[in-house]
């Protein structure tokens, strides 16, 4: 990113422009940008799909965690021989937040 910074900079004022212009490297310029253009580009594209894995897989996990909250509950009930009552604590209230959640009554 900050190769295309320094290079927009360097060939898009006044006078970088004049410089290529007068020493005829518009085509050099031109192709160096097209290069730098491609790496930003191929950065960018990785970029965005590691956060879509990332996402996908956080969705999941989240979407998993109550089932496997309740399996190692239901496991560790069965070893310890009592009676378990699960109780949600987790659960949203009618405001929105977890009823464990100190909140004020709006």
């Amino acid at each position: 990113m900050a190769d295309v910074s320094v290079l927009l900079e360097e060939t898009l004022n006044v006078s970088g422009a004049l410089l290529v212009k007068s020493f005829g490297h518009q085509s050099t310029t031109i192709k160096r940008f097209a290069a730098t253009n491609e790496q930003v580009l191929a950065v960018q594209m990785r970029q965005v799909m590691f956060g879509r894995r990332w996402s996908s897989i956080m969705h999941i996990f989240y979407a998993l965690l109550p089932a496997m909250v309740y399996y190692v509950v239901s496991t560790v009930a069965k070893f310890v021989e009592q009676t378990w009552t699960m109780v949600v604590l987790a659960a949203p209230d009618q405001s929105g937040l977890p009823a464990f959640l100190p909140h004020s009554s709006r």
